[in-house]
């Protein structure tokens, strides 16, 4: 049977519903060059987010107190690629001290939500979630992962191979759900590992996958409604696109709704013809 597409609120501007009532952290992980970036989910897919989503856009500025203005969060800790790790773990703590919320869904500033297909996947109310990648075993593979910092890092020191070992699995960092049972493991066990570590995601992972009390749920992408990486420019028109399919398949299952009803009403009255 066809379902109808998730409900929308029609106000002025309208928003999806997450009617679970889910209390979801989205950091949005940025900085002051990627502003644009920034500027393009703010044009597109926060615009429709749900009301009971928190959505925060991360920066880090060293040396100066934490916290909130407007939709930034600033997190005491360097602002560039190879401290990202750090950035996650002050992300972390300062999510356990300062929201109240189910899940945290870490992503980036190319990352699109499609969030017709965000809202309705189901978690399974598992703890780690995301498109996962396995440890490199070909030579190709290793090289990319081992130099897959090089031409990112502010500080030239750190681009060199990647000597830490792959030793499980973990879920990309375009986007990826952690209940907060698995922020409070993660970052009690980092507090170890991240600063021995080039990649975040890695380090979640290293602290997850392989825990027991863990239930980690590996997808795709897709099924998540993660569309990673997406310029900016083309975040409004992606949008528009599944808007106009979203639109056409409304009008769709409004029309069979309608055939539905008109042949239950013609049902009974020809019944009736026939017995008189």
């Amino acid at each position: 049977m066809i379902q109808p597409p998730s409900p929308v609120i029609e106000a002025s501007e309208p928003r999806f519903v997450d009617p679970g009532g889910v209390k979801l952290l989205i950091a949005v992980l940025t900085c002051d060059k990627y502003e644009h970036r920034a500027a393009g989910i703010r044009k597109s897919w926060l615009k429709l987010a749900p009301s009971n989503y928190r959505v925060l856009f991360v920066h880090g500025r060293p040396g100066q107190p934490e916290g909130i203005e407007g939709d930034r969060l600033y997190l005491d800790c360097p602002e560039s690629y190879e401290m990202l790790p750090r950035k996650i773990r002050a992300l972390l703590n300062y999510s356990l001290r300062h929201f109240d919320f189910d899940y945290l869904f870490k992503t980036d500033d190319d990352t699109y939500l499609d969030l017709e297909r965000f809202i309705a996947f189901d978690k399974k109310e598992a703890d780690y979630i995301g498109e996962f990648s396995k440890p490199p075993i070909l030579d190709i593979d290793i090289d990319i992962c081992r130099t897959w910092h090089v031409g990112k890092c502010a500080d030239k020191a750190y681009e060199v191979p990647y000597a830490r070992p792959y030793v499980c699995e973990w879920a990309t960092g375009g986007g990826y759900f952690l209940s907060h049972r698995a922020v409070e493991i993660a970052a009690a066990k980092i507090e170890d590992t991240f600063a021995g570590n080039l990649f975040e995601d890695v380090m979640i992972g290293e602290a997850l996958t392989l825990d027991p009390e863990v239930e980690v749920l590996r997808t795709r992408y897709g099924a998540m409604g993660v569309i990673n990486p997406l310029l900016p420019k083309d975040m409004w028109y992606v949008q528009r696109l599944l808007l106009e399919k979203r639109a056409l398949a409304e009008e769709v299952f409004a029309l069979r709704r309608q055939s539905r009803e008109l042949s239950m009403i013609g049902g009974p009255q020809q019944d009736g013809a026939h017995e008189g």
